[in-house]
């Protein structure tokens, strides 16, 4: 049986964490603030499969963190279109993208940015030894990124080989994302790979989702909520240096 919810953030449902509210308000996507398009992405209205909670003999209704996920990515997809990427990786210099379950969740990228690195990766000044065959894989993989190509968008098929290609947009940082119901373990987890992908990479910002409020309590005990991940960045301010924008996510029935 289905039921149909909205999702919402609440406004005491936000948390900014290391300098992450001032970065926060110069980041536009197609010439809109970001704040408002991730949050647009992440209010609508879906149908879920009821499911059950149990707590020892107690039993109430509840949903499944796979539901939830599916409905959510698939509301991103249609509010950011193709700058929207999922289950994304940190390469040598460049992001990929695909259906295994590593890296981070999604990431909203700049694709020409990201192109001209890839590029530089392969074949420019400190080109990888397997650099053609990388090249080869992504277009292939990618039809998006075979047509900037054919375009010869930043003048590629001019580069000579150990030359490296300006980047086009230098300035647009991908955002990094992730949607966690998982045991509240995984927080640990989380601020680990976070803080590496900053320091090893130019990131703009952290968008990290957890549920609170109603939603919380439908999903299973013991997981990571906002509440939850507020205080272990508030415990852990100095030693998480890293620009994170908390977001609580709650459903209503509608």
């Amino acid at each position: 049986m289905m039921q149909k919810v909205r999702f919402v953030v609440n406004d005491n449902a936000e948390f900014c964490h290391h300098h992450a509210r001032p970065i926060l308000g110069t980041i536009h996507h197609q010439e809109e603030p970001f704040r408002e398009k991730l949050i647009s992405a992440l209010e609508f209205s879906a149908e879920l499969p009821r499911s059950e909670r149990r707590e020892g003999t107690r039993i109430r209704a509840g949903v499944k963190a796979q539901d939830v996920n599916a409905v959510l990515r698939q509301n991103m997809s249609l509010v950011f279109g193709e700058d929207i990427l999922f289950e994304v990786k940190e390469r040598d210099g460049y992001w990929e993208w695909g259906q295994k379950k590593e890296g981070f969740d999604f990431a909203v990228i700049d694709h020409l940015n990201n192109l001209m690195r890839l590029r530089n990766t392969c074949f420019g000044s400190k080109q990888l030894y397997n650099g053609d065959k990388i090249w080869e894989k992504t277009l292939a993989d990618h039809e998006l990124y075979r047509g900037l190509v054919q375009k010869n968008v930043g003048r590629i098929a001019d580069l000579k080989v150990g030359e490296d290609g300006a980047i086009p947009h230098p300035h647009n940082l991908p955002v990094l994302g992730e949607i966690q119901f998982g045991n509240h373990a995984l927080r640990g987890v989380d601020m680990f790979r976070l803080m590496r992908a900053h320091r090893t990479s130019q990131i703009g910002l952290i968008a990290y989702v957890a549920p609170t409020g109603n939603l919380e309590e439908h999903l299973s005990s013991g997981i990571v909520t906002f509440d939850v991940m507020k205080d272990f960045l508030q415990d852990f301010d100095k030693e998480i240096n890293v620009p994170i924008w908390l977001i609580g996510l709650d459903f209503v029935a509608s």
